[in-house]
C-alpha cells in the first residue's frame, strides 16, 4: 500500500474516533471500533454500492463473528453514548428532526449521518473523499438493521 494513502487512512480512522468519543462513545465497547470501520467503509463507498448490511457483514467476517453480533454491538455503544450525554450535543452534531429526546437513532441513521458530518467537518478543500461523498448529494440508503 501506498504510504501517503496509509497515512490518509489513519487520519481519517483518526478523526472518525475523536467525532465518536466527542459524542460519548467508550473505547471499552466493541461497538466503538465496529461503528468506526462501518463509518469508514460509508465514507469509501459511493452510495449506489452502500448498503448497510453488506458492511455488517464485512465487519463480522474481519472479526469473525456475525453480522447480527456486530448490529447489536453498535446499537449498545449509540444508545450507552445517547445515554450518558447531553442531547444538545446530538442536536448540534446532527441536526437533524429524527433526533428525539427518547430515541436514539437507528444504526443506519447514526452511520450515514456521521459521515455526513465528519465530511462536513474536512471542508470542501478538493479531497477526493469529499468530491465522493458530495457527487451523492445527501442522498442515504438506509436500510432497517432491526429486520436482522
Amino acid at each position: 500500500m501506498n504510504k501517503q494513502i496509509s497515512q490518509n487512512t489513519n487520519t481519517l480512522m483518526q478523526h472518525i474516533s475523536e467525532n465518536l468519543l466527542n459524542l460519548g462513545f467508550t473505547t471499552k465497547l466493541k461497538g466503538f471500533v465496529y461503528a468506526n470501520e462501518a463509518i469508514y467503509i460509508y465514507l469509501n463507498s459511493s452510495i449506489a454500492d452502500y448498503n448497510f448490511k453488506d458492511v455488517l457483514s464485512s465487519i463480522a467476517q474481519k472479526y469473525s463473528i456475525t453480522a447480527k453480533s456486530v448490529n447489536s454491538a453498535i446499537k449498545t455503544s449509540i444508545e450507552s453514548a445517547w445515554c450518558g450525554n447531553e442531547l444538545n450535543i446530538y442536536h448540534e452534531v446532527f441536526s437533524c428532526s429524527y433526533i428525539k429526546a427518547d430515541y436514539p437513532p437507528t444504526n443506519s441513521e447514526f452511520i450515514a449521518t456521521m459521515a455526513e458530518t465528519i465530511i462536513l467537518n474536512l471542508g470542501k478543500s478538493g479531497n477526493e473523499l469529499y468530491n465522493n461523498i458530495n457527487s451523492r448529494n445527501s442522498v442515504i440508503n438506509i436500510s432497517d438493521e432491526r429486520i436482522l
